[in-house]
């Protein structure tokens, strides 16, 4: 069985909330191409956003969150909405959210 790697791509930073909250959000893929595309870049949007209004305390909650925009779907679904259109798998790492004052 062969196994992708999951390069390190640019973290995206998102001032949110009137500049007094900050997210960085690692979102994974497996090429530069996918990593480049509005689809990804709007996943990662709305990923940070989803992590500054749930402040979740780990990625397995954030997953399990119901989606901001749409509470019927998790964020676990967004992402695999995201995969299925883009034919790559995707995966969030990290993340981190600022306050400041």
């Amino acid at each position: 069985m062969i196994s992708k790697n999951f390069a390190p791509k640019p973290v995206p930073a998102f001032p949110i909330v009137g500049g007094k909250v900050g997210v960085l959000v690692e979102v994974r893929c497996e090429t530069d191409f996918v990593a480049r595309t509005d689809e990804f870049k709007h996943l990662a949007h709305e990923i940070a956003l989803q992590v500054a209004a749930m402040n979740p305390k780990d990625t397995k909650a954030l997953l399990e969150s119901p989606y901001i925009r749409d509470p019927q779907k998790t964020i676990e679904a967004l992402v695999a909405e995201t995969i299925a259109k883009l034919g790559e798998n995707i995966t969030i790492g990290k993340f981190v959210v600022l306050y400041l004052h």
